[in-house]
């Protein structure tokens, strides 16, 4: 295969919006012996990947998403990249079935958030483990764009929508989970906690125009906040949050989300 093709799909392998959650876990694996391991929401394949390369031929790389075009996308890496060391499945990870205590490592970069049952799945993850088998998993945590949320609060407080304030809470709670209630659940699972971090990055714009029509946030999040809203009044509500986001960015340069994010080691007792 052309090489400079080669080139031209690794250059774009990195995906901005994964790439710091993956940081922490690819820092804490060991690499000192050939595992079988898990990712769990492996999207298109950058962890994936990365875990199959790094720990070598000799370790096997189980990659689970429940969205086949995902999947396909990874697949179509793997063999631009001449990897031998991955199996992608396209699966409920609930519904994924392997023996118990079969993985050395368990990897979920961003993954639990898009699962309906985070304690069912740490049990899950448990069972499937060795003992003394890792769990490393990072995740965005709820004050994730909250200049926005408190924006949109705002708005929706001063027309008496309360009905859509407490599906944005509850919309808030089901994608992101607290430190605190992964700790509890991970230890009410049987699993002892190593390491604990906690980080953040930023995303900035010129205005909320240029914010609503980023990739990330067009594709992964906007259609997700317009459908706990009104139906009709969506746009207009969006609209006026994003123009107090304006107001409060004019001294500030342009408007900046947060994304506070935890890393989370723990091990199989």
């Amino acid at each position: 295969m052309d090489k400079n093709l080669i080139s031209i799909q690794i250059s774009d392998q990195l995906p901005l919006w994964s790439a710091p959650f993956a940081l922490d876990i690819l820092e804490y694996v060991d690499y000192s012996y050939d595992k079988n391991v898990l990712d769990i929401g492996c999207g298109t394949g950058f962890l994936s990947i990365e875990l199959a390369q790094r720990l070598g031929i000799k370790s096997h790389v189980y990659a689970l998403d429940i969205e086949k075009t995902a999947i396909k996308k990874l697949n179509d890496k793997i063999r631009m990249f001449g990897i031998n060391n991955i199996e992608s499945v396209a699966i409920d990870f609930y519904q994924y079935t392997i023996e118990n205590n079969f993985f050395d490592l368990i990897v979920s970069c961003n993954g639990f958030n898009n699962l309906s049952d985070i304690d069912k799945a740490f049990s899950k993850c448990y069972k499937m483990l060795k003992p003394h088998g890792h769990l490393l998993i990072s995740q965005n945590l709820p004050q994730t764009m909250m200049d926005f949320y408190k924006a949109l609060e705002n708005v929706l407080d001063e027309r008496g929508l309360s009905d859509s304030i407490e599906k944005l809470h509850e919309h808030i709670y089901i994608k992101r989970k607290s430190i605190d209630y992964l700790l509890t659940s991970l230890k009410d699972n049987g699993f002892i906690i190593n390491t604990v971090n906690e980080s953040s990055f930023n995303y900035k714009f010129r205005d909320y125009k240029a914010m609503f029509g980023y990739h990330e946030i067009k594709y992964n999040f906007y259609d997700a906040w317009r459908n706990i809203l009104p139906q009709g009044q969506a746009e207009l509500l969006l609209d006026e949050a994003g123009k107090r986001l304006n107001e409060k960015s004019i001294n500030n340069g342009g408007i900046e989300l947060n994304i506070p994010y935890c890393f989370i080691e723990c091990i199989k007792e």
